[in-house]
């Protein structure tokens, strides 16, 4: 998200804290990053909703909002969610998986896409909830998720690339699922310019120097 909009939410909460004549504060912790600071019982709180976000547009458990969110019955009361954390769901759906299965990981992808509503999610908070995802269900694998870009004429389309096991899947917001995209068709993209890579970003496979930004 962008810095104006991430601040937007300190702003807010800092808004709603003082309706319930809560002492908050919005500080400054380097480089422009916003956090509120709460005064609760004579105790400071620290609250970093921007690193939430992701989380609270997936339906997971919160983690940066006054510590670890684990209250399923509070959330509903207030409508943060209807029936369960995406999080619970997902563990439900992927237990019956067969792990020495080839294609576990697309069967992965297919199955919680849906739970997590990723049409709704942008490619940022999209990579984020798959690295947490990835890192419960297949932490042994080497699975890297890359920040690309398309370029078009007005403006930069931003994607996210998942490797696994030399295969590489992006999600088609057109066809509201994940793609599998061959390496040659990436790599000649990314050679006619129409696919940038972001800096610092390593694609596992060859690329010609000229293209790496």
């Amino acid at each position: 998200l962008k810095s104006s909009i991430k601040h937007l939410f300190q702003k807010l909460y800092l808004y709603l804290c003082n309706l319930m004549d809560i002492n908050c504060q919005i500080i400054n912790v380097g480089n422009g990053y916003l956090k509120n600071t709460l005064i609760i019982d004579n105790r400071k709180i620290i609250v970093d909703i921007s690193s939430d976000i992701p989380y609270i547009e997936a339906n997971f458990k919160t983690k940066n909002f006054i510590g670890y969110n684990d209250d399923l019955e509070m959330d509903k009361k207030i409508g943060y969610i209807k029936e369960d954390y995406s999080e619970n769901i997902i563990e439900s759906s992927l237990k019956d998986l067969d792990y020495q299965d080839d294609s576990l990981f697309s069967n992965i992808l297919s199955i919680t896409q849906n739970i997590i509503n990723a049409k709704d999610l942008q490619p940022i908070e999209l990579g984020i909830i798959y690295d947490k995802i990835f890192m419960k269900y297949c932490p042994d694998q080497n699975i890297s998720i890359n920040n690309l870009y398309i370029n078009n004429k007005t403006k930069k389309e931003h994607f996210i690339l998942i490797n696994h096991q030399n295969k590489y899947y992006s999600y088609n917001y057109t066809k509201n699922s994940f793609v599998e995209i061959s390496q040659s068709e990436i790599e000649k993209n990314i050679e006619t310019g129409k696919i940038g890579i972001y800096l610092n970003e390593n694609i596992n496979f060859p690329l010609n120097k000229k293209v790496i930004l």
